[in-house]
């Protein structure tokens, strides 16, 4: 069996965070908006995702 290889101290993770410390970590990436902000879907994308579903349904699909 294969030995694990090293890891190079600067990549290991430190301690577990407690729950407090994680949230306000999560919350700050949220507050800089770095969560959830996705560029927002093209006509052109659109038309490509409505393709790909009526070859896979074998139907056209319409959303309400």
């Amino acid at each position: 069996m294969p030995e694990p290889s090293p890891q190079h101290p600067d990549l290991m993770g430190g301690p577990p965070l407690s729950a407090r410390v994680a949230y306000e970590e999560w919350q700050a990436h949220v507050d800089a908006g770095r969560i959830g902000k996705r560029p927002s879907t093209t006509p052109a994308q659109l038309l490509r995702i409505m393709r790909n579903e009526q070859v896979l349904l074998g139907r056209a699909v319409s959303f309400l």
